[in-house]
């Protein structure tokens, strides 16, 4: 049982009581310690007033050890599951996609300003601190309510507030990725539509044949960065050629880009050269920490950069990329 608190008087002359926070609800309460005003300078006022602080302050303690347990019961697997079954049931649906995330601007569908302020707050995630994170998680959870209703809706499941948050950046993710797969598809559309060409469409060649031409196309067209992008870029490509094989680009669509996005979700954080060696499909299979949802996502921009380019170049026209279906 616990021994009853005695106040002490703050720099202001008036009694408090003080409560140390047990280690293992730090992180859950967010502080060390507890802090209540008595609301008096007598001491006997102070005590009479004690009794039912330090009963709050208690609560306080039990509230904490529940949201704990209720924590480890969560695990990440669970979250994952539930942001993964949204996507699924969002991915297909083209149009839904296109009127709550893009916006036609005069050179095509891009991010509208919601979608656009979702990706920054992804890109930066990493690489500022605790507190801009905090502050983020309230734009966040704006950003995604309709998603996390649907999310909970179709797979239910309790969720303290940590596991929102987590929950949040999770459908943030996907629902970006959603967005920019689609994009891939209509950006080529809008293209060659405005341009309008007389050419006749060239005819359906295989990924590993565009990006030679890419190559070529970004040492001559941007030769002071042209190395360092191929090499930004390599990693994607050639981990796409050797799932897409020599399948032809006309014959590429939503399905495949999700199926090539899924497995690379599954690729292990840092495999040891032997793991590199396997297919992508057996170092899938291996056990361990998985790459990052922003790798992921940057390995997925730099396809959508090679395929924007091939249409710019009219490499491949309207109607070559068939990722709507």
């Amino acid at each position: 049982m616990s021994t009853m608190i005695q106040p002490t008087k703050n720099k202001h002359g008036v009694y408090i009581l003080r409560m140390a926070v047990p280690s293992e609800l730090r992180i859950t309460l967010g502080k060390s310690e507890i802090k209540r005003s008595l609301k008096t300078k007598e001491l006997a006022a102070a005590k009479l007033n004690a009794p039912a602080v330090m009963a709050e302050m208690q609560a306080m303690l039990q509230q904490a050890r529940r949201t704990l347990q209720a924590e480890q019961s969560i695990t990440n697997d669970d979250i994952e599951l539930v942001a993964s079954v949204w996507a699924t049931k969002i991915l297909p649906q083209a149009d839904l996609i296109k009127e709550r995330y893009l916006y036609l601007y005069p050179y095509g569908f891009d991010l509208n300003p919601a979608s656009a302020q979702l990706k920054r707050y992804l890109d930066d995630r990493e690489q500022h601190s605790k507190q801009w994170q905090d502050k983020w998680n309230l734009d966040l959870m704006q950003l995604v309510q309709r998603e996390i209703a649907e999310a909970l809706e179709w797979t239910p499941i309790e969720l303290t507030h940590a596991w929102r948050n987590e929950l949040a950046w999770r459908l943030a993710d996907r629902r970006n990725q959603a967005a920019e797969m689609l994009i891939l598809d209509i950006l080529p559309k809008h293209s060659a539509t405005v341009k309008q060409s007389a050419q006749a469409q060239p005819s359906s060649i295989t990924f590993s044949e565009l990006l030679v031409k890419y190559q070529a196309h970004i040492r001559y067209a941007e030769p002071a960065r042209a190395e360092k992008r191929i090499i930004e870029y390599s990693t994607a490509a050639g981990r796409f050629i050797e799932f897409i094989g020599a399948k032809p680009i006309d014959t590429i669509t939503v399905k495949d880009m999700a199926d090539f996005r899924i497995l690379m979700e599954q690729q292990p954080f840092r495999p040891s050269k032997d793991i590199k060696q396997r297919p992508l499909t057996e170092q899938a299979k291996v056990e361990g920490k998985k790459i990052s949802p922003e790798r992921v996502r940057n390995l997925l921009m730099a396809l959508s950069a090679i395929f924007t380019i091939a249409v710019e170049n009219q490499w491949i026209c309207s109607g070559t990329l068939n990722l709507a279906t």
